[in-house]
């Protein structure tokens, strides 16, 4: 009677073993293709989103009257063209700085 009561633990003790076995690789599988699933998501709507924007900023620039030597200038040139602002954006509105005028000064005049 001893022996069967140790049988019946030790298959007890191997199905568990298994179960657990099972659950982790299960686990593990679903981690991967969920990573996998999630990282292409990303890359579609990353890649919709820059083409919107790559067709908005070229709509725009056609509406420019000198639109045909201003994009090779921007390449040409762009280490040049880094741009600081005098202006608090971090409220999300433009407020000019203290020592600033309201208008802005790279408007032409109107």
């Amino acid at each position: 009677m001893g022996q069967e009561i140790s049988k019946k633990r030790g298959i007890t003790a191997q199905l568990g073993y298994l179960i657990i076995v099972g659950l982790l690789l299960a686990g593990l599988i679903t981690h991967f293709l969920q990573y996998m699933v999630s990282e292409r998501r990303v890359r579609v709507e990353t890649g919709r989103r820059a083409a919107e924007t790559a067709q908005e900023l070229a709509s725009a620039l056609k509406e420019y009257p000198a639109y045909e030597w201003l994009l090779p200038y921007w390449y040409e040139n762009a280490g040049q063209l880094d741009v600081e602002y005098d202006a608090d954006f971090g409220s999300g509105i433009f407020q000019p700085l203290p020592w600033q005028s309201a208008r802005v000064s790279w408007l032409p005049p109107s």
